[in-house]
Formats: C-alpha cells, structure tokens, sequence
C-alpha cells in the first residue's frame, strides 16, 4: 500500500546473496590451471630426453624432425612469465643453432 524509497527486504537478500556468490567464486585465472603444465612437461619432455642419445652423437639428421618438441616444451611455464622466457631463449637458440647446422651449440643448449 505505501511505497518508500527504500529497498523491499526480498530485492535486498537477492543482492546480497549475489555479492557473496560473486565475491567467494574462484578468480579465472585459476580455472586455467587444469594440468596443461605438467602434461606439457611429461609429453614434451620425455621426447626432448629421448633425443640425448642423437645431441651426443651430433645427429643433427634425428634431431631437426623434433625440434618442435622444444618449443612445444617451454608451454610447460607459461604461467610462469620468468621461467618462460628463460627456457625459452635457451630453446630458441637451440633451435637456430639446429637449422643452422652448428652442432656444437645444440650440445651447449642441451
């Protein structure tokens, strides 16, 4: 019958109950974490250690197939900026050494 200005006890609790489910949801930077890293760095990384035996022979012909896994294994960090652009650089420059014929690098790299 009389109508205030005032918010109805009902429209009220919604709101309420709103900024709770709000406040106390995960943030969505933790919905990324689902175990991407440590996939990466079981898949990738197994096949860059099965290389070990072709980097020490310098078998550059075993070894320019697979040079994806490298980079395919620095996914591993990439929710770790720091460590990222770390392994990165070190794959990158293993990389070009590879494409470049320099064995002697790709050995330091690895």
């Amino acid at each position: 019958a009389f109508s205030s200005g005032i918010a109805a006890r009902r429209e009220m609790l919604g709101a309420v109950a709103a900024g709770v489910v709000a406040l106390n949801s995960p943030l969505p930077a933790l919905a990324d974490w689902q175990g991407e890293p440590s996939r990466a760095l079981k898949k990738y990384g197994s096949a860059v250690l099965a290389l070990e035996g072709a980097v020490a022979k310098g078998d550059l012909a075993a070894i320019k197939p697979k040079l994806r896994k490298f980079t395919l294994l620095c996914g591993a960090w990439r929710f770790e900026p720091s460590d990222f652009r770390k392994f990165s650089a070190i794959a990158d420059a293993l990389i070009e050494g590879a494409e470049n014929n320099q064995m002697d690098v790709v050995q330091a790299k690895y």
